[in-house]
């Protein structure tokens, strides 16, 4: 980890300068920087969270959640139809 170069630099002027004080820190080997969002690699979980009721039957549709990250998603089941060759 290092600081980037500061660019506009005005601490000759009113030290510490803005350009100083918000230049942020940043990874040598993949250039992340400190409030860089990083991205989840999903794992997702099949969710089918239906249930019956005293009075009937309420259907949820089925999803997926991430258990890293909570995003969820609609559940795509996989194709399984088979063409004839």
């Amino acid at each position: 980890m290092h600081y980037a170069p500061v660019r506009n630099c005005s601490c000759h002027i009113s030290p510490p300068c803005h350009s100083c004080v918000e230049n942020p820190i940043v990874c040598a080997d993949c250039g992340y920087t400190d409030g860089d969002e990083i991205p989840c690699e999903h794992e997702w979980e099949y969710r089918d969270d239906s249930f019956d009721h005293e009075f009937g039957t309420e259907k949820i549709p089925p999803y997926e959640k991430c258990i890293l990250c909570d995003e969820v998603r609609n559940y795509e089941a996989p194709d399984q139809s088979y063409a004839d060759d």
